[in-house]
């Protein structure tokens, strides 16, 4: 029904897939994939409605983390008291966040959130979201309250898969072989705070089932440019989740316009609904 209703998603969706995958996906196979896609994204907001209360009993019906995973996790949280957590559109982002709630090292985590366009609607994903979490949303406050809170000690999440224009801050990163405009401000943060920074994924394993999976340290050692580490750990975090996105392919959301910001006036490799956007 989804699929059905949303004309714009469908066409970006299309595009998208066509401009990533090319000859290597026929028009019946990418047809599937997007469909699909609609369905993990459903999904993933039915499970957040499902799950409430939430407790560990009820997220491990759904979700495994196996002990290679939660060492690395346990790692960072070692490192130093604030974590950069990274992640996408991809597998169960929900699920992913409710991790806070149910992993009992995990620190309290703030997180940015996209706002639906009606304040109740926000409202009431942000109570879900944020039952026994010790974090909360800074949807009202945006970057700068995101920078105040790892000043504050606590650690922070975002979504890094939405395009962030240029006047904005965002940088064209490769994801899945095409430069997008990517957002800076994770790197950042990391190198300002000396934090550990990380990309967390929920890997589909079956119907409704995922793993959660998160990668070592991605800061690396600081060079002396900031600038040069910034698009280092950029790429590092695009190239993580651009393999994932390729390995599951139904796992991300191919409606979202992810290339709107392209750097040459020609269309080249980007989808049609893609704007000139000057690096």
């Amino acid at each position: 029904a989804m699929w059905a209703l949303d004309p714009r998603g469908r066409t970006a969706g299309r595009q998208n897939l066509e401009c990533v995958f090319g000859t290597e996906m026929s028009p019946h196979e990418r047809g599937r994939v997007l469909r699909a896609s609609y369905r993990n994204a459903v999904r993933t907001i039915v499970l957040l409605f499902h799950l409430q209360p939430l407790n560990a009993q009820k997220y491990a019906k759904f979700v495994r983390i196996l002990p290679e995973d939660d060492a690395r996790f346990r790692a960072l949280v070692a490192i130093h008291p604030r974590v950069v957590l990274l992640s996408g559109h991809f597998g169960n982002w929900e699920l992913l966040l409710a991790s806070r709630s149910v992993v009992p090292y995990a620190p309290p985590f703030a997180y940015l959130a996209e706002s639906t366009g009606v304040p109740p609607v926000d409202a009431l994903f942000d109570e879900l979201r944020d039952r026994g979490s010790g974090g909360g949303s800074l949807r009202k406050r945006g970057s700068l309250a995101l920078k105040k809170a790892v000043a504050d000690g606590k650690s922070v999440s975002l979504l890094i898969d939405r395009n962030v224009r240029g006047n904005l801050g965002g940088q064209y990163v490769p994801f899945l072989g095409i430069p997008a405009r990517t957002t800076p401000l994770a790197a950042k943060l990391a190198l300002w705070y000396d934090a550990p920074v990380a990309t967390a994924l929920m890997i589909p394993e079956g119907e409704a089932k995922w793993r959660l999976w998160i990668s070592g340290n991605l800061r690396g050692e600081p060079s002396g440019d900031e600038d040069a580490d910034v698009a280092a750990i950029m790429t590092r975090t695009n190239d993580i989740l651009s393999r994932a996105i390729r390995e599951h392919p139904e796992a991300w959301a191919w409606m979202l316009k992810r290339w709107k910001s392209r750097p040459t006036p020609e269309l080249g490799p980007y989808p049609a609904y893609s704007l000139h956007d000057p690096a």
